[in-house]
């Protein structure tokens, strides 16, 4: 039998429009939206069956500021693809004194990006691209620099032309 150890792998995005009159935010965490890695360019599948959000639908997903889990912001309440395909995320603020700096920076447009841990769990190479047809988010982050700025807080409001 052949064990393989799953790496968990990171994108950044940006977070909506922040809420200051309620201890809960929601933004988007991930896209479609190729971003390079050092084996070329990885896409995440967006297909509702191609992603697990039972850990974070579960109680089990924390929000950390860049990815440390000894720096918990908050826990993720919800999460659900929609219809433009991103991964969307409600969370609650914790209350100790590290979440409630980072969250008057995300509400004062300082800290705007947002990044997901993921495990790949299924992937296959389409010419250039490796696209990642299963996969689970473990983590969500508000971090300084963005990998997918199409994503985060203020980057999941329509747009209007």
């Amino acid at each position: 039998m052949t064990t393989t150890a799953v790496e968990v792998q990171r994108r950044y995005l940006t977070i909506n429009e922040p809420k200051a009159d309620s201890d809960q935010l929601e933004f988007s965490f991930s896209s479609e939206t190729p971003v390079t890695r050092y084996f070329g360019d990885e896409v995440l599948d967006h297909d509702r069956e191609a992603v697990d959000l039972s850990r974070l639908n579960g109680g089990a997903a924390p929000l950390l500021l860049n990815h440390d889990p000894d720096r918990v912001l908050g826990i993720v309440e919800r999460a659900w693809i929609d219809e433009k395909r991103r991964g969307m995320a409600r969370i609650t603020w914790a209350t100790n004194d590290l979440a409630r700096q980072v969250r008057q920076d995300v509400e004062a447009g300082v800290m705007p990006n947002i990044s997901v841990g993921y495990a790949v769990q299924q992937a296959e190479q389409e010419g250039d691209v490796m696209v990642v047809r299963k996969w689970q988010p473990i983590e969500l982050s508000v971090v300084s620099i963005p990998a997918d700025a199409s994503i985060g807080v203020n980057r999941s409001l329509p747009t209007t032309t």
